[in-house]
């Protein structure tokens, strides 16, 4: 489930509220709002999230949450033209193995992409694992 479709079914058993009766106030069809939960149609555009915020007035908070939830489950994006030739070989290697990579190894990818300290060039971090490893014995 994405986290659009997660934070919208949340939402709105939250506030006791049926998918036909969401629907109705946020002037949608309800197939479409089902469509959104199940997760076979993909994240909607900002002006669902401006409805929605208004019929349920939700707090600025959860705004943010479901707009950022909005924005974490798009299932397109677009690499620069000026992207170097490895970052092209990374979303090939991303797209064939993404789908059965296990939790954690999800987590760890995010995490590495956290970082921001820049290695040397050739290097991975592992030589300032060790050192660190070795000041700790």
């Amino acid at each position: 489930m994405s986290p659009f479709s997660r934070r919208l079914v949340d939402l709105r058993r939250r506030y006791g509220l049926r998918q036909g009766e969401l629907a109705a106030l946020v002037g949608y069809e309800q197939s479409y709002l089902s469509a959104l939960e199940v997760g076979s149609k993909g994240p909607p555009a900002s002006e669902f999230v401006e409805r929605l915020s208004a019929a349920l007035s939700i707090t600025s908070e959860e705004k943010t949450q479901l707009s950022d939830a909005l924005d974490a489950s798009q299932r397109k994006f677009t690499i620069s033209q000026n992207a170097e030739e490895e970052v092209y070989w990374l979303i090939k290697d991303l797209r064939e193995h993404l789908p059965n990579l296990p939790t954690f190894q999800v987590r760890l990818i995010r995490d590495l992409l956290r970082l921001r300290e820049p290695t040397p060039k050739g290097s991975c971090g592992l030589a300032v694992l060790h050192q660190k490893e070795e000041a700790t014995m």
